[in-house]
This record gives structure tokens, C-alpha cells and sequence, in this order.
């Protein structure tokens, strides 16, 4: 792989912006999404347009693709924030999954705080909890104690704030 802020790297990157506005090659652009994600090119500063070319590409891998360039969109969806129904279904999809980078990535998109406080993914969870699945229940409790250390984390700074403004308030009487 080639270093960034080299020659080749650049020469690779517009390579991959080229296919990705390939409109006839929908395998060309889902390869170009994939190495794009592979090489972190999509955290880069795209132009405006190239940034569209990608997400277009995400959505149509999500549409379109097979198992795992579906679930490689949808965590890069994640990753931007873009969340929606299908989004967590395929992340859903593969939890309990036999690759442990999959599982991992599956439990972080999950645990995302905008994901937390979402009813619809916590009644699937439960209704995932079911399965006989060893591998999808361990994953379920795990994400289950992330959002609770999240939630126990939110109420230490909840509390931070409600002491320091009743200090400031304590300050403003006395004077």
C-alpha cells in the first residue's frame, strides 16, 4: 500500500474517483467503494462530488450488493452517521458472525450513542436474544453493558454539571 501524501497514492486515489463515476459498471464501482474504504481514502477530504459518487455507491452496495458489500456500506454509513432501518438491519445481520473483525465492527456501529436510545433496534435485540446462537446472544449482552457504561458515563457528566451550577449559583448569592 502506498504511503499517503505520495505520488502513487494520489494516482491511486483518482483512479478510484474515475470508477466510482463509472455509471455502466456497478462491479467497477463497488470494487472502487471497496478500496477506497480499504486505503481510509473516504475519510479523506473528498471534493463535493466525489463525496456524492461514494455515497451514491454506499447506497447502491447496500441495495444491490451481496452479504459483504452490503455490510461493508452499512458500516461505512456508521461511520458518517447516515443511519437508517436498513443500515441496522444489516449490521443486525451479522452479529454472531464468525469473523471477529465483523463482530467487532457489528458492535461498535451498534453502540453508537445516536443508535441508543432507538426503540425499534432495541426490540429487534430482544427478539435476536432469542436465537440459538451462542455467538448473537454473547454479542447482544456485550453491546447491552456498552450502553450501559455509556449511559453510566452520561449521568457522571449530568451530575458534574448540575454540582457546578449549583456552586456558581451558591457564588452569585453571596455576592
Amino acid at each position: 500500500m502506498p504511503q499517503p501524501h505520495t505520488f502513487e497514492y494520489r494516482v491511486i486515489m483518482k483512479t478510484l474517483m474515475l470508477a466510482l463515476s463509472e455509471d455502466d459498471e456497478q462491479s467497477l464501482r463497488f470494487e472502487a467503494a471497496n478500496l477506497l474504504i480499504s486505503l481510509k481514502g473516504h475519510r479523506k477530504a473528498l471534493s463535493r462530488w466525489d463525496r456524492i459518487n461514494f455515497q451514491n455507491t454506499l447506497e447502491e452496495m447496500l441495495q444491490h450488493g451481496v452479504e459483504n458489500e452490503k455490510f461493508l456500506a452499512a458500516a461505512t454509513c456508521c461511520e458518517f452517521g447516515k443511519i437508517n432501518e436498513d443500515i441496522i438491519d444489516v449490521i443486525l445481520s451479522r452479529l454472531g458472525d464468525l469473523d471477529d473483525f465483523i463482530r467487532l465492527q457489528c458492535l461498535y456501529c451498534l453502540s453508537l450513542p445516536i443508535l441508543q436510545n432507538t426503540q425499534s433496534l432495541f426490540s429487534k435485540l430482544i427478539d435476536l436474544s432469542r436465537n440459538t446462537s451462542w455467538k448473537i446472544r454473547e454479542d447482544i449482552v456485550e453491546l447491552l453493558t456498552r450502553w450501559v457504561e455509556n449511559f453510566d458515563k452520561s449521568l457522571e457528566i449530568s451530575k458534574d454539571i448540575e454540582i457546578n451550577s449549583a456552586e456558581d449559583d451558591k457564588k452569585i448569592l453571596t455576592m
